[in-house]
């Protein structure tokens, strides 16, 4: 049984080879072209984003165990499944932690909406166009490089990937189950945009100033996603831990038996029971527990340092690239390659010294894809913001 640790090739010793490595890799020529964060404020949650995209990448290599020795894409384990998935509900905890502080903060610091908006279009987009040309790549290769639909199917299905998948995720070409070559992860990345969305409108029922515009679009946009999309509301309520985090952190009171040692013990128990309770972590109880972890490590408690170091921090800078570019690099490798059809992929231990070198080419790539395309995308926020605030007034005062 999968679920026996110890059977699989990815026992928590495992895992932690599969963050060291990826943390090496962060160390070494590669790692310096991502800068260290510049704010303290949340760096527990810097390093918190690297090790959970870190339990993504072992939850699908898990999968894709699966599927190499038995044939078939299913997980029998709670622990792995919720590894990947838990993982899933703290980075959408770690999004509304974030923003809601700032929505919190409106009073004093009025919120920028416009560049809100394109700062979030700018983080998310380029890096994902580049994981969608990488995509288009892998099913050609599949395809033999040849066309299978007509015309107009395949700009159809193309389309509504680049779209992140907001009008769904057709195979591509007539490749079977082309979302297994991104590892299915683009489907969070539309309740990020869920929430985005919805911010104007959360803050105004937080009794703060929004600019009407602002709550046009936040309604007109919301109501679009909706329709095409129908979410999940549990998968929703993980925006709320994090909101409930940001609410208990600004209080402060709570903060310095948060940050205390003695806690961490409470939040390693509380994690893994959370990984072993439910094989479907969308339920009341696990989101309920993930709160109180979250909570814990978002008023800075750093887990004995593992999470507010400069390594894992700056593997938190990668991390949106080590979530998109890990499923391609496995497909890639273990689908496309001969790679997949050697018999020893089947040993466990064989198998997780592949998944070794499929971390340092994921992080390395990450690390290429932060220099040359999210932080040239993120340095043009403020010119472009300005510009369009400039063509904006000029538009009205013609």
């Amino acid at each position: 049984m999968l679920d026996q640790v110890t059977s699989t090739p990815f026992t928590l010793l495992g895992v932690a080879a599969v963050y060291l490595v990826a943390i090496t890799t962060v160390w070494t020529r590669v790692g310096s072209m991502v800068p260290e964060p510049n704010s303290n404020r949340f760096a527990s949650l810097d390093g918190l984003r690297g090790l959970l995209a870190i339990f993504v990448l072992c939850h699908h290599s898990l999968y894709w165990y699966g599927r190499l020795t038995t044939g078939s894409w299913t997980m029998p384990s709670i622990l792995y499944e919720n590894l990947g998935k838990g993982s899933v509900i703290l980075f959408f905890m770690i999004s509304s932690f974030l923003f809601y502080n700032k929505v919190l903060a409106i009073e004093k610091s009025p919120l920028d909406w416009p560049r809100f908006a394109i700062s979030r279009l700018l983080r998310l987009t380029p890096l994902y166009l580049c994981a969608m040309a990488l995509l288009i790549i892998e099913v050609a290769i599949a395809s033999q490089w040849h066309v299978n639909d007509t015309p107009v199917m395949l700009l159809k299905s193309i389309l509504s990937w680049i779209g992140f998948t907001i009008s769904g995720s057709p195979d591509i070409n007539q490749v079977k189950n082309t979302s297994l070559i991104i590892a299915g992860v683009t489907w969070s990345l539309v309740y990020e945009w869920i929430f985005y969305a919805a911010l104007p409108l959360i803050a105004l029922f937080s009794a703060r100033k929004v600019p009407h515009i602002a709550l046009l679009l936040s309604v007109a946009t919301s109501l679009f996603l909706y329709r095409m999309v129908h979410p999940n509301p549990i998968i929703l309520t993980a925006f709320l831990g994090g909101i409930a985090a940001a609410i208990i952190v600004r209080w402060g009171k709570l903060n310095p038996l948060l940050r205390s040692a003695w806690v961490v013990p409470i939040v390693l128990i509380l994690v893994y029971k959370s990984w072993t309770l439910y094989y479907n972590p969308w339920n009341p109880v696990t989101l309920l527990i993930l709160t109180v972890v979250f909570t814990a490590i978002s008023a800075g408690n750093s887990i004995f340092g593992l999470l507010d170091r400069p390594m894992p921090r700056k593997l938190g800078e990668v991390s949106y690239g080590v979530y998109l570019f890990h499923g391609l690099i496995l497909y890639g490798l273990l689908q496309l390659s001969p790679l997949g059809k050697s018999a020893a992929l089947q040993t466990p231990s064989t198998y997780l010294v592949a998944i070794l070198v499929i971390t340092i080419l994921t992080v390395s790539l990450s690390c290429i894809g932060f220099r040359f395309i999210e932080a040239p995308a993120m340095a043009l926020v403020n010119p472009i913001t300005t510009n369009l605030r400039n063509s904006w007034r000029q538009l009205r005062q013609s």
